[in-house]
C-alpha cells in the first residue's frame, strides 16, 4: 500500500512523523474478512479491554481511514471496524456486522460514527438495540425523507468517476483553514490527513462503491427516521458531538428528538467539519470519559482479549 512510488505521489513533503505512524499501523494491523453472500467483507479486530467499540469505514475511502481512531482507543478498548463498501442495503449490512461480532466473540458494543459513518452507526443501532450499550455520533446527519433527491441519484450515475474524484479532492484543498487558528504541529497533521484521504479516494473511490453508499443513505432517510418511542425500552446512553459551524449542525434538533436524554458536547466555532481532527486529543478524551461512565449491560458476556 505504501511503496516508494505511492509515497512519492501522495506524501512527498508531508510529515515524516505522521507517515511513519501510518506505516507502523499498516504493518501491525491485520485486515480480516468474512464472506457474506459471495462478497468479501473486510474488517479490523484489534485492541485490548473488556469493552468493545464498533465503528465503520469505506464507501468513498478505505478501511484504513480510521487508523487515527484505532490508535487512539486500542490500548484500552477492543476495536471492530467494518468496511461498508460492499453493501447496498442496510439489513444486509446489519446482518453481516452481527456475523463479524459473533465470529470475534463480541456480545455487546459501544457504537461510534463520525460524518458519513454516523449514518451506519444509527442504522445499526436501530436494528440491534439488544447489543448496544452506548452510541456516539460526531458531526453526522439525522435521517429525513426530505433529503432524498432522485435527480441527485441519477446525476451520480451519469457523472464520470474521474470527475467525482476531482470534486472530492478539490474539497480537501484548504483543509488547514485560517493559518492563525492552527498551531504548526496541528497544521502539519491536517495537511498529512488531506494527503492520506486523497490517496484513499484514488485507491478506493469507484462508481460502484459510491452508488452503494448513496443507496444506503437514501434508505436510511426513508426508513430510519424513528420516533423516540422505538427507544423507550432501551437503556443505552447517547453522546452527540457537534460543531456550531459544521454542515451537520442543522440536524442537532432532529437528533435530540430521536435520542431523548442524549448528552451534547460542542466544539467552539472555527473549524467546521474538521473540529474533531483539529482537537484530536480533546475529542478522544471526551469519548473515553463517556465510555468509562457507561457500565456494560448486566446480560453482556466478557469479551476475550486479543492482540494484533
Amino acid at each position: 500500500m505504501l511503496d516508494e512510488k505511492t509515497i512519492e505521489k501522495y506524501y512527498r513533503g508531508e510529515s515524516r512523523t505522521e507517515l511513519e505512524r501510518l506505516q507502523n499501523f499498516i504493518k501491525t494491523h491485520e485486515v480480516k474478512q468474512i464472506i457474506f453472500q459471495g462478497k468479501s467483507i473486510r474488517y479490523y479486530a484489534c485492541g485490548l479491554g473488556e469493552k468493545t467499540i464498533l465503528t465503520f469505514s469505506g464507501g468513498y475511502s478505505g478501511l484504513e481511514t480510521v487508523y487515527d481512531s484505532i490508535l487512539g482507543f486500542e490500548s484500552t478498548y477492543r476495536m471492530i471496524v467494518v468496511d461498508i463498501s460492499e453493501f447496498c442495503n442496510l439489513d444486509d449490512f446489519s446482518t453481516a456486522v452481527n456475523q463479524i461480532l459473533d465470529r470475534e466473540g463480541v456480545e455487546r458494543v459501544f457504537v461510534m460514527g463520525q460524518s458519513a459513518s454516523g449514518v451506519f452507526a444509527q442504522a445499526y443501532t436501530k436494528r440491534n438495540l439488544h447489543r448496544i450499550d452506548a452510541l456516539i455520533l460526531t458531526n453526522t446527519f439525522a435521517p429525513s425523507p426530505k433529503k432524498n433527491r432522485r435527480w441527485g441519484f441519477i446525476l451520480l450515475r451519469i457523472i464520470p468517476i474521474f470527475l467525482l474524484r476531482a470534486v472530492f479532492n478539490k474539497k480537501l484543498r484548504g483543509w488547514t483553514g485560517p493559518e492563525d487558528k492552527l498551531s504548526p504541529d496541528t497544521r502539519e497533521r491536517i495537511q498529512f490527513k488531506a494527503a492520506f484521504l486523497r490517496h484513499m479516494i484514488d485507491a478506493h473511490f469507484t462508481k460502484r462503491t459510491i452508488m452503494n453508499l448513496v443507496r444506503m443513505i437514501f434508505e436510511f432517510n426513508e426508513k430510519d427516521a424513528h420516533p423516540e418511542s422505538e427507544l423507550s425500552d432501551w437503556n443505552g446512553r447517547v453522546l452527540i458531538i457537534t460543531s456550531p459551524d459544521d454542515v451537520c449542525h442543522k440536524d442537532i434538533e432532529i437528533l435530540n428528538k430521536q435520542y431523548p436524554g442524549a448528552k451534547l458536547f460542542e466544539f467552539e466555532e472555527g473549524h467546521k467539519h474538521l473540529a474533531p481532527i483539529v482537537h484530536r486529543d480533546r475529542f478522544l478524551e471526551t469519548i473515553k470519559a463517556f465510555f468509562d461512565r457507561t457500565p456494560p449491560s448486566k446480560d453482556s458476556r466478557p469479551n476475550p482479549r486479543i492482540t494484533q
